[in-house]
């Protein structure tokens, strides 16, 4: 429940850091809200101002990558040209794999992010 850096990955807010802080767990308004992305924590270690993990914070993030990659507990499907992906960031990990891009830019993969929120949604603790 302690916060992990994260490398905001060249994205920073005039006046912040180039890492940002979240809690990997929180309990919230009776909800569990879990934040975890291991490439991006273990990234946000090349800025000398973000403590070193420490053993304890390895060992959990190692868990938690052991977890999801447990094949009785993650699901796995491609995507098609055309296909949506709905998923909650605070309750669902996920990931993308590899994959083979088509040469040249015309028939390249184009991935749309877009993030939505809404008033009704589940409360999240304000330190994420």
């Amino acid at each position: 429940m302690q916060p992990f850096y994260y490398d905001r990955k060249g994205e920073v807010p005039p006046g912040q850091p180039p890492y940002s802080t979240v809690p990997g767990l929180s309990f919230h308004g009776g909800h569990l809200t879990l934040y975890y992305n291991d490439r991006m924590t273990r990234e946000a270690q090349r800025f000398p101002d973000v403590p070193r993990l420490t053993p304890e914070q390895e060992e959990a993030l190692q868990a938690v990558t052991d977890l999801a990659n447990s094949p009785e507990l993650h699901l796995e499907w491609d995507l098609e040209p055309g296909d949506i992906q709905l998923l909650h960031n605070w309750n669902q990990l996920h990931m993308r794999t590899a994959y083979d891009d088509h040469p040249g830019f015309a028939n390249r993969r184009h991935l749309l992010r877009l993030h939505l929120s809404s008033e009704e949604a589940r409360p999240l603790d304000p330190a994420v």
